[in-house]
């Protein structure tokens, strides 16, 4: 059930999410609460806001090709991170290169059901609003997956558990595997 108080992290029961379809091959769940909302930004595979406008979720999709292009023209080292973690810290970087007074958060390799995987975030203000973003990559049939969920700096203890919730959702689609 969602929570009222910034500081107390939302504790959401698996009944609470919908599964949403990132393509024809895999999908994430995504709180009940969260309504659709593409039009966040023109590259997205989905968008969604939630009803009280304090969270935000987009998800993206490249390929393993050009996401090694844009991180090695980036200067970041693939070789020692890997393509899902290099990918979330340079998405991270342009993040924070928008922000001022920018923090960024280490960088987290999991393997998540078999696909390897990263997570991080990055908080600032843009704007004049504090924001925080939290930012999940994963490589999966020679394409990455990215999801960036944000809300104010100020309910990002409430909103992570969320998150990690949803990144870690991540599964095949079950009318793929049938």
């Amino acid at each position: 059930m969602a929570c009222k108080d910034p500081d107390t992290a939302e504790s959401l029961e698996p009944a609470d999410f919908n599964e949403v379809l990132l393509d024809e091959h895999y999908a994430v769940q995504v709180p009940y609460y969260m309504k659709r909302k593409d039009d966040l930004h023109k590259d997205v595979l989905f968008g969604f806001r939630s009803e009280d406008g304090e969270s935000y979720l987009m998800a993206f999709r490249t390929t393993e090709g050009e996401a090694s292009e844009q991180v090695i023209h980036n200067e970041i080292n693939l070789d020692s991170l890997g393509l899902s973690a290099a990918y979330v810290e340079l998405q991270k970087q342009i993040l924070g290169s928008g922000m001022q007074f920018v923090e960024f958060d280490s960088l987290e390799k999991i393997s998540l059901n078999g696909f390897p995987a990263a997570l991080s975030g990055v908080q600032g203000e843009l704007d004049k609003t504090e924001l925080s973003y939290r930012l999940f990559g994963v490589t999966a049939d020679e394409k990455i997956y990215l999801l960036i969920y944000w809300t104010s700096r100020k309910k990002k203890v409430k909103f992570d558990r969320t998150f990690r919730q949803i990144a870690s959702s991540f599964h095949v689609n079950k009318l793929v595997e049938d």
